[in-house]
């Protein structure tokens, strides 16, 4: 009946307490995430014959009824990996910590430099015993 493209998009028919119904979106699937026509973001929980209501991630103040909504054709989730170690990140996978970076970064490298010290000792340690245990013999 439409062309394809027409099936990935759809409109807000009503915003409440975070929570946009959305009409339009026949193929959308349980925890995919949406995108609205001012870039925020949504994750669809409930499905119903001709519509679907999706969780607001952020202020439900910017999206009006009538906006576009727009599949991801993604569920929801967050890659991992060594990145986010030591960083707060929202369920987004964004970035909090910005303003805590400049700690985080300082004792990293104080204990780095700790450690590079510590190896020193321990290398100039090994060179002693082993100079003094072939003076010995």
């Amino acid at each position: 009946m439409f062309p394809s493209i027409y099936k990935n998009i759809g409109f807000v028919k009503s915003v409440a307490d975070g929570i946009s119904t959305i009409i339009g979106l026949d193929t959308v699937c349980y925890g995919e995430m949406v995108i609205f026509s001012n870039n925020m973001k949504g994750v669809v929980l409930s499905l119903e014959k001709n519509s679907a209501s999706a969780v607001i991630l952020g202020s439900d103040n910017k999206i009006k009824p009538g906006d576009l909504v727009f599949r991801s054709q993604q569920l929801m989730g967050v890659k991992a990996s060594g990145a986010f170690l030591g960083k707060i990140v929202n369920p987004l996978g964004i970035n909090l910590s910005n303003k805590n970076n400049t700690l985080i970064e300082k004792k990293k490298d104080k204990i780095s430099s700790f450690l590079n010290l510590y190896n020193i000792f321990i290398i100039l340690l090994i060179k002693i015993f082993k100079h003094y245990y072939y003076v010995m013999i």
